[in-house]
């Protein structure tokens, strides 16, 4: 369970750690433990305007935090902390880049949240997981983190940029991360335009 490949991509590159005697004074010192990471030059999506960046920049940001967060829960990380102010928006050359921060409430483990090796193994462990099925706009609470920044209609887009994974989708996986009642539900409350 690593994301040392998709450091200095989709997480800042980490350079090492080391500590550090300060003197507190004359007589005593006080150990300091410290991480030395890459800057980013970029401000968290939390305090960036949407309306400042084009749709289709906000778009390709969507993208990446979906491939990052399906990648760490293929590797059976759990981020529930993922939000906008875990999110850099790097300034690069070419685009806008989105580069992921903040792990300190990582969970290793996909029932970790419920200490539960049965929900653990129920959940498929390593099992790739399509981001069709885990960010579907039928788990609504997922697109409200990131509301200010999603203007344009989620599921058609979501299919589109990811349609390439639906051949993982068994029917087990489908069950497993988005059982029938709840797409049922989901599409009863879209007709009423209650949901994206």
């Amino acid at each position: 369970m690593t994301l040392s490949d998709v450091q200095g991509s989709m997480i800042p590159e980490y350079y090492g750690s080391f500590s550090l005697k300060v003197p507190v004074d004359a007589s005593n010192t006080r150990e300091v433990r410290l991480i030395l990471i890459e800057y980013i030059p970029g401000g968290s999506m939390w305090n960036i305007s949407p309306k400042e960046v084009p749709q289709r920049d906000r778009q390709d940001i969507m993208k990446a935090i979906i491939q990052f967060e399906t990648l760490a829960y293929t590797r059976d990380i759990v981020l529930p902390d993922l939000k906008p102010r875990n999110v850099v928006v790097a300034n690069t050359s070419t685009h806008e880049k989105a580069v992921c921060i903040d792990f300190g409430d990582a969970q290793f483990g996909r029932g970790s949240i419920f200490s539960s090796p049965v929900i653990d193994a129920y959940l498929l462990p390593g099992t790739y997981i399509s981001p069709l099925l885990r960010w579907n706009a039928a788990f609504r609470t997922r697109m409200l983190d990131f509301a200010g920044w999603i203007d344009w209609d989620w599921q058609p887009w979501l299919e589109t940029e990811f349609k390439h994974t639906a051949f993982t989708i068994t029917p087990k996986i489908r069950e497993t991360f988005l059982p029938s009642h709840m797409l049922e539900a989901w599409w009863q409350s879209r007709k009423h335009g209650e949901l994206y």
